[in-house]
């Protein structure tokens, strides 16, 4: 993403580089596992001062099918700024319902934040069980 502005005040150029990769693994059964790993490079030039960062993201993610309508789940995730030398971390129980085909939503009571939700729409079924 390049974003420039020159608003008579500050000269700005930005640059950022974006990649995030899931992978998930179902077994047989109703256990599944998800890994994510995020990458953010920016590049930042503000009245010729030059800014850089590069940002990582892990995290982990498993779910426990109760039944075809419900799963419940446990997630634990890392942030890091390299440039900063900052970390934080997460982690969380989850309760997912499959509202209708190819709807999902989550609710995670994080211990380090407050209560998130998620909603999921596949365009195509997933799985052969829950999510489908």
């Amino acid at each position: 993403m390049l974003d420039d502005r020159h608003d008579g005040i500050f000269d700005t150029q930005s640059h950022k580089w974006v990649d995030n990769f899931n992978a998930n693994f179902k077994a047989r059964g109703p256990q599944q596992v998800s890994l994510q790993f995020g990458l953010k490079y920016n590049d930042e030039n503000v009245d010729s001062q030059q800014f850089s960062s590069l940002t990582l993201r892990y995290g982990i993610d498993y779910r426990y099918d109760l039944n075809a309508k419900w799963d419940i789940g446990v997630k634990a995730a890392s942030l890091e700024s390299l440039n900063a030398d900052v970390r934080d971390y997460s982690y969380g129980l989850s309760v997912g319902h499959n509202l209708f085909k190819n709807a999902w939503v989550t609710t995670l009571q994080a211990m380090t934040t407050v209560i998130l939700t998620t909603v999921i729409l596949w365009p195509h079924a997933i799985s052969s069980r829950g999510r489908t």
